[in-house]
């Protein structure tokens, strides 16, 4: 007994392809009858390069009061926009006396300095000109109410002779008590040293304050805080911190605000960030399927009319009907792509009698 169906075939499955030519799988049409009927599916073509593009609001600087910062057209750009501010605070470096310069010939201690009000560690220097045979050793202490006093560890010089010697320790601020000092222990017959211990702190404007936030603006000239777009607070410790400014709540410009205050503030900082731009290509993408036909899966031509229109940037539905007697035993689809760097989505499909039997 014969019989017949109706049969759907896949020459190419739906899929998003690139520029170049995809030939399709060979189908074997010779059991189908009558006519076959070839169907092209495809999305619109799209031909947009897309780059990473570096915005600055605020260049790498040291800002003492508040300021505004560029302008940025962003129009061009898609999706997000991610902003990063770097900042650390500026202050003082500043030198104290922890031994004057002086000659000493017995063991001596210098006069406790407040370091209380100094961030981070603590440099001291130690100069000694050239002595004698005999032996300095100079270390630093420590004390909280500048009566009872500890040796800080790991805080005492290379042992000076008869040499010339400048040297240099740091001295962590998890060391560190309210106050520090110097302490010079001479041996020997005769000792006589001439020498100076000074020390170095950094000092930071603890009622100093840094308030960033993005600003949007359509024309350049009247401006709105973006909602949700401000860093967080900057005192007296680095920061770095990333906000996401979305599409939807940006204008044609934007622009980052600083608003410096304190007694003598002083911020180095930067206000970066990275957008994409889209750029359309000048050439156009375009998608090119045509149908062919083999009588052996090795030798393939192209079948008159079985070309479908081009597509270009609209979405487009074709549809091609053939004689399957009129065909070879073989048939695939061929799609050819082209443009810059074009890609569509689509399918290719044959509808055709099956007989059997």
């Amino acid at each position: 007994m014969i019989g017949a169906t109706g049969d759907l075939i896949q020459l190419l499955s739906t899929a998003a392809r690139t520029k170049g030519t995809t030939n399709g799988s060979a189908v074997d049409i010779s059991n189908y009858v009558g006519q076959m009927t070839f169907i092209l599916n495809s999305a619109a073509g799209s031909d947009i390069t897309e780059e990473s593009q570096a915005i600055e609001l605020f260049s790498v600087a040291t800002r003492t009061a508040s300021e505004n910062g560029e302008a940025v057209d962003v129009s061009s750009y898609s999706g997000d926009i991610n902003l990063l501010l770097n900042c650390a605070p500026v202050g003082t470096i500043n030198e104290f006396s922890l031994l004057a310069n002086q000659t000493i010939t017995a063991d001596t201690t210098g006069t406790g300095v407040d370091v209380s009000g100094y961030s981070g560690d603590v440099y001291v220097i130690l100069s000694v000109e050239a002595g004698g045979n005999d032996s300095l050793d100079v270390k630093i202490q420590k004390s909280e109410d500048n009566s009872e006093w500890d040796d800080i560890s790991g805080a005492a010089f290379t042992q000076v002779t008869s040499s010339a010697s400048l040297q240099m320790i740091k001295i962590a601020s998890a060391d560190l008590d309210k106050y520090i000092r110097a302490y010079a222990d001479v041996g020997g017959g005769t000792p006589n040293y001439t020498l100076s211990v000074t020390g170095f702190a950094y000092s930071i404007d603890s009622s100093a304050t840094l308030d960033v936030k993005i600003q949007k603006s359509g024309d350049n000239s009247t401006w709105d805080d973006i909602s949700g777009a401000a860093f967080d607070q900057v005192t007296d410790s680095a920061a770095r911190e990333m906000i996401t400014i979305a599409e939807k709540d940006r204008k044609k410009y934007i622009r980052a605000v600083a608003t410096i205050n304190g007694t003598a503030p002083a911020y180095a900082f930067s206000v970066m960030g990275a957008a994409i731009t889209q750029t359309e290509a000048a050439k156009a993408p375009t998608l090119d399927v045509k149908i062919q036909e083999s009588a052996d899966n090795s030798t393939w031509t192209n079948i008159t009319g079985g070309v479908f229109d081009t597509v270009k940037d609209s979405a487009s539905y074709q549809r091609i009907t053939l004689n399957v007697d009129g065909l070879k035993k073989y048939v695939r689809a061929v799609a050819v792509i082209d443009g810059t760097n074009p890609e569509f989505e689509f399918s290719v499909q044959a509808l055709g009698i099956k007989q059997y039997g």
